[in-house]
């Protein structure tokens, strides 16, 4: 063994002299070590003297469980000049003679590609890399853990205990990833600031500490006891109105600060051109579109005249889509042109490189193929039963269509938007439709298809121009995940109307985030004419306001332009507003005839039946404190732990993502506060917002807590939720791509992406298919299967108007049976003991209900109705019951023919049973 150099120069010259040396295991190490006290000369000898590139990863790690601390020097020289340190030689912690040396011996060291580590292990990006690979694993388990097993049970939200740790480590794992990948900036523009401009920074600290503090002791008030949790809650508001005070504070007197300083010298005063004097905006406008505002109003007031009384001729349908439009044109810039603007459209199509874009049209291809799969495989049998709200939406779409039954809102079962009804109405009337249960479910589904490619724009949007590399994995990630989703598919394939909410809330906040990035006119009508048609579509929607409100707010703050610019913002906010309004004048007018109609869902979910003044209204609010704080809880954990709260929409047990997307969902969280702190970009703020706003209704339902998460009223979350989740996977991506070689960090990322989606849809769809199916049929009542048993004694010598449901508490929703059998307003249903009566009454329906005395009877009748077998056998003693066993066997039901009566003996029947 040679003899140990003395220095650091020593090493570094005979690296110099003698490369070959390099790959020999006697070689010394290059690594400019600077000599130390004979301690650490001690652990430097117990370092391989092989260059840190020449080690395997295993002889790494057993040189720093040796000997750390000069191990870990020399790692990190490496990784400094791997990273294209801006420090010179000079600069290391080395005695080299100079530059010139230590450059040499770095480029013989780089030389032995054979036996050094990647690249990417030489690079600071790998920090990052690897900080991000252990925030998603942590995060992975945590998301497992967090959902119970055997080992760790979800009683008592054991689990959740038991995963909260990984969880928590996960999320500041990527922040730390995250300071990771800009220390070097982060350092470079700490050095670079001012005094003044360091010490704000520091002072800033204080009011961040603060705010943490008032962030953990919200958390604590939402498990406080109800009786802890309202003043835990408002101190912790105080604590935050504390620190936003601070932080304002601060500002204002650096800003003083500034001003008190004397002003550079800036030399002679510029000589600026008079600026022209501009024609008022109303000399600007043109008489066309004068015109085009004169129509739109005229189109607007025959709306309006013509829409009392909750009814809307197709006619006056016509004239509000022509009034939406013109609005649409009035509204837009001065100098637009509409066949300018479609040639222009034109040549950009043309001009786009789509043999580049294969790829993205592939991925966007197979992202519908798969979310088409989910969606409409089996559709006719899964879900396999009816329900009463569907039984409602199927027959007010078919009173539309033949009926002529108009309603601008229907005000039955709590009141419900039109325009799904209307929708339905026009895809059942369809050759090789009807109206039944599978339109209803296709018409969902292919709303629900509908939604998957504007998620895939709004993440192009979302992340602009400029990162479009980002924005085509964003999109595509979030409509991967959506398209594999279980509480996409679930609402898409129920046939209610809910899936409007997310294609509207997706559509509307598309048009927003172009408005919010340019500010332009188009955007923001685009954006009113989204959100008013949204409006008539679910409820949940009613939020989105909210989001425009504060989006517009935060662009105001970020965006660093003149005040002339965030009145701009104002007035096209304004402009938002009416275009939305007047979009919406048909449900306005209805609104202001029947408040109480319109407002009655939300209004029972938010206060119950019990307040009915202003002051009863406060008074509750006051109260329920606790129960809002427990439902803010709920909601933010509806995407780890807690499940629906009805079997129609979810499993108690199942939250409202998967594993793998929850984890990625907890990521997303810092990953988006650090793009926002980064960039500055009001659109990328204003997801966070979005996401809160579409949350709200499930959050906001005080009376009815044991109903939050509702996967249904937060089914606008599905865009956003899925956005901030598709983010982290994005970023993982591109640090593939960036550390790794190209075409490896290519297939890699592609991989990782594909896998993640296709892990998701696999799980999700054995849930959709197994647990979920099977928990709907033990909840739901074989009505399909009593459909079809009426139809069949329909049509073998029984009729329609002669078969009879008997009711039983909770039991079938006789309208469903009739729905199942073909007939729309079959309502032969009613308790055994008013069987001669309903009996009487047949006898005076219309032609195809009526009771014929010549023809068989038959009744249906639960295994638990203990007094209709008696009456019957009473009554029709000549009758015979069957049991129809269906799966599960306590859903299975009776049903009892009875030979036909005749006119006489019906006669004689009814007069001795009055």
């Amino acid at each position: 063994m040679p003899e140990k150099p003395s220095d650091g120069s020593s090493r570094l010259r005979a690296a110099d002299d003698q490369p070959a040396a390099a790959s020999t295991p006697n070689a010394p190490a290059a690594c400019g070590q600077q000599a130390g006290s004979s301690q650490e000369g001690e652990g430097e000898s117990a370092v391989d003297a092989r260059t840190i590139e020449q080690l395997t990863l295993s002889e790494l790690l057993d040189q720093l469980l040796r000997a750390p601390r000069p191990t870990w020097k020399r790692l990190r020289i490496a990784l400094n000049y791997g990273a294209g340190d801006s420090r010179s030689a000079g600069d290391m912690p080395s005695a080299a003679p100079g530059p010139a040396t230590a450059t040499a011996a770095i480029s013989d060291q780089t030389m032995t590609a054979g036996r050094a580590l990647p690249q990417a292990l030489r690079s600071a990006d790998a920090v990052q890399l690897l900080l991000c690979g252990a925030a998603i694993m942590f995060a992975l388990v945590g998301s497992v853990i967090v959902r119970g097993s055997e080992s760790a049970p979800r009683a008592n939200e054991y689990s959740l205990s038991l995963g909260a740790p990984y969880l928590w480590l996960g999320f500041l794992l990527w922040i730390a990833a995250e300071v990771a990948g800009r220390w070097t900036r982060l350092a470079h523009g700490w050095r670079a600031l001012a005094g003044q401009s360091r010490m704000r920074w520091l002072l800033r600290t204080l009011p961040l500490l603060i705010a943490m503090y008032a962030f953990l002791t919200l958390m604590s008030a939402m498990t406080a006891a109800p009786e802890r949790a309202t003043d835990i809650a408002l101190a912790s508001l105080a604590a935050f109105a504390a620190a936003g005070s601070l932080w304002i504070a601060i500002d204002i007197v650096h800003w003083r600060f500034q001003r008190r300083m004397p002003a550079r010298d800036a030399g002679p005063p510029l000589i600026l051109a008079r600026a022209p004097i501009r024609r008022p905006v109303m000399g600007q406008i043109s008489r066309w579109r004068m015109l085009l505002v004169a129509l739109a109003s005229l189109s607007s007031v025959g709306v309006w005249l013509n829409t009392s009384g909750n009814r809307i001729e197709p006619p006056i349908i016509l004239l509000w889509l022509l009034s939406a439009a013109l609005w649409g044109f009035a509204f837009a810039p001065l100098r637009w042109n509409l066949f300018d603007w479609a040639s222009g459209r034109l040549d950009v199509m043309r001009r786009i490189p789509w043999r580049d874009q294969r790829a993205t049209i592939i991925a966007l291809a197979l992202i519908m193929l798969l979310g088409a799969a989910f969606r409409l495989n089996k559709l006719d049998a899964y879900p396999p039963q009816m329900y009463s709200d569907l039984v409602e939406k199927i027959q007010d779409a078919y009173k539309i269509h033949h009926q002529d039954d108009y309603r601008i809102y229907f005000s039955n079962i709590g009141g419900r938007e039109p325009l799904h009804f209307y929708l339905l109405s026009m895809l059942a009337s369809q050759p090789g439709l009807g109206f039944d249960h599978y339109a209803l479910k296709l018409m969902s589904a292919l709303e629900s298809l509908i939604t998957l490619p504007i998620i895939f724009w709004l993440g192009v949007e979302i992340a602009g121009r400029r990162r479009r590399e980002l924005g085509i994995l964003l999109g595509g990630l979030a409509a991967a995940l959506a398209a594999a989703s279980f509480w996409h598919a679930v609402i898409g394939r129920q046939g209610m109307r809910i899936s409007l909410s997310p294609l509207f809330s997706a559509l509307t906040a598309l048009c927003l985030a172009r408005a919010l990035r340019h500010n332009r006119r188009a955007d923001f009508v685009l954006a009113g004419l989204a959100l008013g048609f949204g409006l008539s579509g679910y409820q949940a929607v009613r939020m989105l306001p909210l989001a425009a409100v504060a989006g517009v707010a935060v662009a105001a703050v970020l965006v660093k332009q003149d005040w002339r610019a965030r009145l701009s913002y104002a007035l096209n906010l304004v402009v938002l507003a009416f275009v939305a309004l007047m979009v919406f004048l048909p449900l306005l007018h209805f609104w202001l005839e029947e408040p109480a109609d319109y407002m009655r869902r939300a209004d029972t979910r938010v206060f119950g039946d019990a307040p009915t003044t202003d002051a009863e209204r406060a008074a509750f609010l006051a109260e329920s404190a606790p129960v809002l704080l427990s439902n803010i809880r709920k909601t933010a954990l509806m995407f780890h732990f807690f499940g629906a709260t009805t079997w129609v929409s979810g499993l108690s047990d199942e939250p409202a993502m998967d594993a793998v997307t929850a984890a990625f969902m907890l990521l997303g969280i810092p990953a988006w506060l650090a793009l926002i702190a980064k960039t500055r970009d009001p659109v990328y703020a204003f997801v966070p917002l979005y996401l809160v706003a579409t949350l709200l209704p499930t959050t906001l339902a005080l009376s009815f807590p044991n109903e939050v998460p509702s996967f249904i009223r937060a089914s606008g979350a599905i865009p956003p939720s899925y956005l901030v989740a598709a983010l982290p996977i994005a970023l993982f991506c591109l640090q593939l791509r960036k550390t790794l070689p190209p075409r490896m960090g290519t297939l890699v990322a592609a991989l990782l992406a594909a896998g993640i989606a296709l892990a998701a849809n696999h799980y999700n769809a054995s849930l959709y298919f197994g647990r979920f199916t099977d928990n709907f049929v033990q909840s739901s009542h074989p009505q399909a299967q009593a459909g079809k048993i009426l139809r069949g004694f329909a049509q073998s010598g029984g009729a329609y108007g002669n078969a009879f449901v008997l009711t039983s508490p909770h039991w079938w929703d006789y309208r469903a049976v009739g729905i199942e059998a073909g007939m729309m307003f079959w309502d032969s249903g009613g308790d055994v003991q008013s069987l001669p009566a309903m009996l009487g009454r047949g006898l005076w329906r219309e032609q195809k209900y009526r009771l014929d005395p010549e023809r068989d009877l038959l009744f249906f009748y639960a295994r638990q109705n203990a007094a209709a077998p008696a009456l019957l056998a009473e009554w029709f003693p000549q009758g015979r019951p069957t049991l129809i066993e269906v799966e599960p066997a306590h859903k299975s039901f009776y049903i009892y023919r009875a030979p036909a009566l005749g006119a006489k003996n019906l006669a004689r029947f009814l007069a001795e049973n009055p």
